[in-house]
């Protein structure tokens, strides 16, 4: 007699994260610093058990249809990068100057766009970071603050390491102060634009001490988060992240096991 589990109960939880890679208007120290994080982002997920995977996936290149790869993950993580095209939240012409054209990779906007609206219709756990929270924002509708100036509390100094420590407050009830457990939480961030205006379904949920936005998360109880600041940093605490990252997949864990349950 075959067995009656589905495979998909059985298989391991699989963790889709996209960065784009190599952009050829790109500096290659730039590529190097976002394959990095990439890797300690990866490392850490896996840590959180041994029937985890991640898939890292190419946001320029993407090897298949946005709704087959979600289709075949249990959860999505936005990576950083460079800025979101700003005429997909604004018409403004000063607004869009004051973004690098040079920088922007529009078809890696508009891939990860599709994935996380198809996650988020299917109800997979999503994690933006940095540019992938921003991007979360602007895909379900919200804007951004295309540049906070230079040198602030959230963007060093070119060198070789452009991440500034600072602290964020969490909204008290949140699912990111659930997370975290406390407040303030420290943090390294590197980002020299903002969410503005909050997307559709989302709530900001942490800010710096300057007011800066510097999270958002669902305003209807799924796990959809977005954090501007950089958790899978090196230089920052492997436990704090392995706190979100560890939420994160159990979350997609119980969202697969719901999905296995209704087959």
């Amino acid at each position: 007699m075959s067995d009656p589990t589905d495979a998909t109960t059985t298989r391991p939880i699989r963790i889709l994260t996209t960065y784009f890679m190599d952009a050829p208007n790109l500096p290659a120290d730039y590529s190097d610093e976002l394959h990095r994080l990439a890797a300690n982002a990866a490392r850490v997920i896996m840590s959180t058990g041994d029937d985890v995977q991640v898939w890292l996936v190419d946001s320029l290149r993407l090897p298949a249809a946005p709704e087959q790869l979600v289709e075949e993950v249990d959860g999505v993580l936005i990576l950083g990068g460079a800025d979101v095209d700003p005429t997909l939240y604004t018409s403004d012409p000063e607004a869009i100057a004051q973004v690098d054209a040079a920088d922007v990779q529009r078809p890696a906007d508009d891939n990860e766009s599709a994935i996380l609206k198809q996650a988020i219709a299917t109800g997979r756990p999503l994690l933006g970071i940095c540019r992938g929270a921003q991007l979360l924002n602007v895909a379900l509708g919200g804007s951004l603050v295309p540049d906070l100036g230079l040198h602030t509390v959230h963007n060093g100094r070119p060198g070789p390491d452009l991440m500034i420590d600072h602290e964020v407050d969490l909204e008290p009830g949140s699912r990111i102060a659930e997370i975290y457990g406390r407040s303030p939480v420290p943090i390294r961030s590197a980002h020299h634009q903002s969410i503005d205006r909050p997307g559709d379904g989302l709530r900001i949920t942490a800010r710096a001490g300057d007011g800066v936005v510097e999270g958002v998360e669902s305003t209807e109880g799924s796990w959809i988060v977005g954090v501007q600041w950089h958790p899978e940093d090196g230089g920052g605490s492997v436990e704090d992240f392995t706190l979100l990252a560890r939420s994160l997949v159990d979350a997609a864990r119980a969202a697969k096991a719901e999905r296995g349950a209704a087959e």
